[in-house]
């Protein structure tokens, strides 16, 4: 289970997340605006998203381990005793 204390695991689930999510946005290739390859560690792992390349280390096991580690991230987030005392957010940019 992902851990909101430790920022660091937290940060590299949000980072493959994002990188995940903008090759499935560019039809399943990375694409970096410095044309320069991003690799990305994830539990332990080292993940290369190639500059114009298709991705291929994308499969149903790993892509239901994120959602989870999210999942877990989004319930630690809210749970914080800082926002779980919130009784509302307001919207900056409402009138």
């Amino acid at each position: 289970k992902m851990c909101i204390r430790d920022r660091d695991t937290a940060l590299e689930l949000l980072e493959f997340f994002r990188l995940i999510r903008n090759t499935i946005h560019n039809d399943g290739l990375h694409w970096s605006n410095d044309g320069k390859d991003q690799p990305v560690t994830y539990r332990g792992q080292q993940y290369t998203f190639q500059h114009n390349v298709p991705i291929d280390f994308i499969s149903w096991e790993l892509l239901l381990t994120i959602s989870d580690d999210a999942r877990h991230l989004l319930i630690q987030t809210i749970s914080h005793d800082k926002i779980a005392r919130m009784s509302h957010v307001e919207d900056p940019r409402a009138v």
